[in-house]
């Protein structure tokens, strides 16, 4: 029998799971959309970063969700957010020769914001599967 803190512990690495799955097919299927979304260049270099960070998003929403210890993808999803921001710095160095217009520069910021908050997910869904040393199958 599992007690609450590993209950609780496995609900949000599974939801960190299916988000990252679904940011991860969003990021394969539209990535133009999701460019623009953040204040990217919409074409080119820009769009093939944007799907190798979406197959690098399900790989690890597919890993969690198939582990039943799932730290390890935790982990690669928590280091990997270094990347996307990364990928967003780059895009506000080179805003001038890239963005058209101010909303832009305020998607790059929601962006980094968005970002920073998946990162803290990440990391307290880290933490809890530490912590609760198991993962959420009995």
């Amino acid at each position: 029998m599992t007690s609450r803190a590993e209950a609780n512990s496995g609900t949000l690495a599974r939801s960190v799971g299916w988000l990252a799955l679904g940011l991860g097919i969003a990021q394969l299927i539209a990535p133009r959309r999701v460019s623009r979304l953040v204040g990217i260049r919409p074409s080119g270099l820009g769009c093939w970063a944007v799907r190798m960070l979406g197959a690098k998003e399900v790989a690890c929403g597919l890993g969690i969700l198939r582990r039943e210890n799932p730290k390890q993808w935790l982990r690669a999803r928590a280091i990997s957010r270094a990347l996307d921001v990364a990928l967003l710095m780059r895009a506000r160095a080179a805003r001038k020769r890239w963005f058209h217009g101010g909303s832009d520069a305020w998607r790059l910021g929601t962006g980094l914001v968005g970002v920073a908050g998946v990162a803290a997910l990440d990391l307290l869904a880290l933490r809890n599967s530490a912590s609760s040393g198991s993962g959420w199958r009995t």
